[in-house]
């Protein structure tokens, strides 16, 4: 499906929209993840068809920043590995899972997070434990009554603006998820998981 970049807008998530309601469908989800149907260039996953969609076809590309040992400028996704490859600096790397980071303090806050389970924020509402104020906004959203993100197509109400993004894909016939077993896709994540729990259990 052809894609007309120039009317598209890039929403605070990455994706695209067209006239603020649709997203463009410019990836088409397969077997072993997802293809690009400008090019056909197959990737693992939705973020990175989404990535290359950015930044190789609408040429957005990220802000860079000038390496701290070099004057070659790279963007900060890239920069532990640039320091890795051109100078033999080891990128930030979790002591217990492996995982590597950007900066030191992402280790730390990795760690504290995931591995210490430290919880430093509780909701007065239920008194769930969180471990930062980010967390804890996000799940005061469970106690809304109010649904704050409507369909621009049918008026549904959603609690939860990933909520919203699945059921417009839903109208658009967009299948984005698929099963990694059998490659067999569907429009929401719960048919996937009903699908696997029946399928492949």
């Amino acid at each position: 499906m052809s894609v007309d970049a120039e009317n598209a807008n890039e929403t605070s998530d990455g994706h695209l929209s067209f006239l603020g309601t649709r997203r463009a469908d410019y990836y088409t989800v397969t077997g072993d993840g997802c293809t690009c149907n400008l090019c056909g260039r197959a990737f693992a996953s939705q973020p990175l068809v989404s990535q290359h969609y950015r930044f190789v076809h609408l040429k957005r590309r990220p802000r860079e920043r000038k390496c701290p040992h070099c004057d070659q400028k790279v963007p900060g996704y890239l920069r532990a590995y640039h320091l890795e490859e051109a100078h033999g600096i080891a990128a930030p790397t979790c002591g217990v899972c492996q995982k590597r980071f950007r900066y030191p303090c992402h280790v730390v806050s990795h760690q504290r997070k995931v591995h210490l389970g430290e919880r430093a924020v509780t909701c007065h509402v239920c008194d769930k434990e969180f471990f930062d104020n980010l967390s804890l906004k996000s799940h005061m959203l469970t106690h809304e009554s109010q649904k704050r993100f409507k369909c621009d197509v049918c008026a549904q109400g959603f609690r939860w603006k990933n909520n919203l993004k699945d059921h417009i894909l839903a109208h658009m016939g967009v299948k984005k998820y698929a099963c990694k077993v059998c490659g067999k896709a569907f429009v929401q994540k719960s048919s996937l998981k009903q699908h696997s729990a029946r399928n492949h259990y």
